[in-house]
């Protein structure tokens, strides 16, 4: 089976047997609960930037189970933090990246919070960058990360 060159495969030794994991590699994770605004950004991406590979989540269960069993990984995570649909918020998630990866990875939050409630919070620390929904475009965004 030909496999694209961003997919890397890697063992997992399990009670002395090695069992063969596929993990997913994209340039730009994104979670966030607005299906409109994932939406675009996956468009933009494609259309700006084709040769990058971009996923989006808007199911919280679905990217927990891909980050707990290391089905994805990206260099870069964009994730909301305030997301009323899911149970979890961005500062949790982004936790979960930082404790899976640790500093290989950039985690960057994208947020319609004002810029004082983002810095009080001690969360932040496990941040590359902020990128606020009322000043930042989706264009934006991306432009300053694929930089």
């Amino acid at each position: 089976m030909r496999r694209n060159r961003a997919d890397r495969l890697f063992f997992k030794e399990r009670r002395n047997r090695r069992i063969l994991i596929t993990m997913e590699v994209y340039d730009v994770i994104y979670v966030d609960d607005e299906d409109t605004l994932t939406s675009l950004f996956n468009r933009l991406s494609q259309t700006i930037y084709p040769g990058k590979r971009v996923r989006t989540y808007t199911d919280i269960g679905d990217l927990l189970d891909d980050l707990r069993n290391r089905r994805v990984v990206a260099r870069n995570w964009l994730v909301d933090i305030m997301m009323r649909k899911m149970d979890i918020n961005g500062y949790q998630i982004a936790e979960e990246v930082r404790k899976k990866y640790g500093n290989k990875v950039r985690v960057y939050y994208y947020t319609a919070l004002s810029e004082a409630a983002v810095k009080t919070n001690p969360s932040v620390k496990y941040a590359n960058g902020v990128f606020y929904k009322c000043q930042d475009t989706p264009m934006d965004v991306l432009e300053r990360i694929f930089r």
